[in-house]
């Protein structure tokens, strides 16, 4: 499943997350996820994990110089969590060019929403069977940001071309199924 995790801050995307990864574990549909967010909430997620899904293990991996393919290479496919930053997507490492994780989550996926941007870039090359994007900026906000969002969630549903542009009515309609969103009130 692809799908957009809307909450409002504060309403435990994170937790939520988290307990669905333990969940898919423990049924045996997950052996490698990969999560990307801020550098600022890299510890938050270890925590959270450790809280959630006590049982599965989980690296926070930020390798930088000459020795960053090889960290990676050496990591993937023997811990079930890599949590990353998406700075570490601008240049995308060998490694994970080829790699197919079982679930990828992209949090404060407003991060994500300019096509141009280097980071949206390299998380469009990553290989998944699921894909989850968390973000509790308000998806209304601007119609190209959430048909990016969704474009790299659902390439084959919807496209990031301008082109064949649909109303701002139908896009919404479209991306229901794809939405999750939990208000404060």
């Amino acid at each position: 499943p692809r799908a957009i995790l809307a909450d409002d801050m504060g309403l435990g995307k994170t937790a939520q997350a988290a307990s669905a990864l333990r969940v898919s574990f423990n049924q045996g549909r997950v052996k490698t996820s990969l999560i990307l967010c801020p550098r600022s909430l890299l510890a938050n997620w270890e925590v959270e994990l450790r809280n959630w899904a006590p049982e599965l293990s989980s690296l926070v991996m930020v390798p930088t110089g000459q020795h960053r393919h090889r960290a990676w290479q050496e990591v993937l496919g023997r811990i079930h969590v890599l949590i990353t930053n998406y700075e570490q997507l601008l240049t995308m490492p060998e490694p994970l060019k080829d790699f197919k994780f079982n679930v990828v989550i992209a949090d404060e996926a407003h991060r994500i929403r300019n096509l141009s941007a280097r980071a949206t870039k390299g998380v469009r090359q990553l290989h998944s069977d699921t894909f989850w994007a968390l973000t509790g900026t308000p998806i209304e906000r601007d119609e190209k940001d959430l048909l990016t969002i969704l474009s790299t969630l659902a390439p084959y549903q919807f496209s990031s071309s301008t082109k064949g542009y649909v109303s701002p009515e139908t896009l919404r309609a479209r991306a229901r199924p794809f939405v999750l969103r939990r208000l404060k009130k």
